[in-house]
């Protein structure tokens, strides 16, 4: 948002999204614990509503460990992220170059994310958004 008396009738929106994501944040936070449909929901192949497979996720393997601390940050409550910024931060965490940890290899893994409702995409847009449910499994 740039400077300018243009842009201040713009502020109050944008704390009151802010505001919005952070008390979401604090109330999922201390109810973390998973039912046994919600484990089956993760660790399960899917189809979604329209149509679309959603592959299992397995916990314990490390690129799947270092995407959840990922999407764990405070950072991305505020503004989303993009699939470069994701992808700078676990490849940081798998200790490799973003070289290594590929555009398409993190895209394969945002769709999967989308697909069992983790994040969220508004249209138009290349940005990310971390779901409450998506914040459990994170977390």
């Amino acid at each position: 948002m740039n400077k300018g008396l243009s842009n201040l009738a713009y502020l109050p929106k944008i704390g009151r999204e802010i505001h919005r994501r952070l008390l979401e944040v604090e109330r999922v936070s201390p109810n973390s614990g998973w039912s046994g449909d919600r484990i089956q929901r993760g660790v399960q192949p899917t189809v979604t509503a329209d149509g679309e497979k959603a592959p299992a996720w397995k916990f314990g393997p490390p690129r799947v460990m270092a995407l959840f601390m990922a999407l764990t940050l405070f950072p991305h409550l505020i503004n989303g992220f993009r699939n470069r910024d994701l992808r700078a931060v676990v490849a940081d965490r798998l200790g490799v170059t973003s070289d290594v940890d590929t555009a398409s290899q993190m895209t394969y893994d945002l769709r999967r994310l989308r697909r069992k409702g983790l994040l969220f995409r508004p249209p138009k847009t290349h940005r990310y958004f971390l779901t409450p449910h998506g914040g459990k499994v994170a977390r």
